[in-house]
């Protein structure tokens, strides 16, 4: 079916989701007017080209009525943008990533230095899609990071950027922060030293924060990615067999 016109003191009408084609329903041709999607149970405004938008209510009296009926003053106004419409709160993401470093016992870290896959690796880590949009923005609120050898508890640094571009030292090198790089360089946070479960065996060694971080973060005009770094704030040895860290972040977008 199109449109059918629903007789009222403002214009309406009344229409199904599968009438909807390239966002527009044929016949409803009334610039401004509301459409009701029954299958959805949505209103949508009619904008100046004929394409739906959805309708949020802002409720400024409250509401009132019986079942089968209600009465709702207030505001009807258009929902936010971007590429998802109709958000007009935050929404959690989460993204992470792993390597593996191969370097064994034989070199430990001393403080400040790099941990990486190794000393061919000079960019920090992708984690991808985290952001809603791109170029979108928001605040890191939940960092995890683990590794596959129990019994450690040396201390981390993360560090965030906004791109892949940047140069970083070589595992197991004093880190490298570099004045040009500080187009892309959104910040760092320091976790607790990490710790293990009571049995040691086949476990591993965490450290994470939900409750202090609050990192604010913005992605390159063309990016949804979120990048990162390691650096170690203690003195440690690394397994003697290949080791593995796995970052994991926790956005609440914007």
């Amino acid at each position: 079916m199109s449109a059918m016109y629903i007789p009222s003191n403002a214009v309406s009408y009344q229409a199904y989701s599968t009438d909807i084609v390239n966002g527009k329903v044929e016949n409803a041709s009334y610039k401004g007017a509301s459409i009701y999607i029954v299958d959805e149970q949505k209103w949508y405004r009619i904008l100046d080209d004929l394409t739906l938008a959805p309708l949020v209510y802002n409720i400024a009296g409250g509401t009132s009525g019986s079942a089968g009926s209600t009465f709702i003053t207030g505001s009807v106004v258009l929902g936010a943008g971007e590429e998802v419409i109709g958000v007009t709160v935050g929404k959690l993401s989460s993204g992470s990533v792993e390597f593996t470093n191969t370097s064994g016992s034989s070199v430990a870290y001393s403080i400040g230095d790099t941990v990486s896959a190794g000393s061919a690796v000079i960019t920090p880590y992708e984690i991808p899609n985290i952001f809603r949009v791109n170029g979108g923005s928001g605040y890191i609120t939940g960092i995890y990071l683990s590794t596959n050898k129990a019994g450690i508890n040396p201390a981390f640094r993360v560090h965030f950027y906004s791109a892949s571009t940047v140069t970083l030292s070589g595992d197991n090198m004093p880190y490298l922060d570099s004045y040009i790089d500080t187009p892309y360089n959104l910040g760092s946070f320091d976790l607790i030293s990490m710790s293990s479960s009571a049995d040691t065996s086949g476990s591993c060694s965490r450290s994470s924060d939900t409750t202090t971080i609050r990192q604010p973060v913005i992605a390159q005009p063309n990016s949804k990615s979120l990048w990162v770094a390691l650096e170690t704030r203690s003195s440690y040895t690394p397994a003697s067999v290949s080791e593995k860290y796995n970052i994991t972040i926790i956005m609440d977008n914007n």
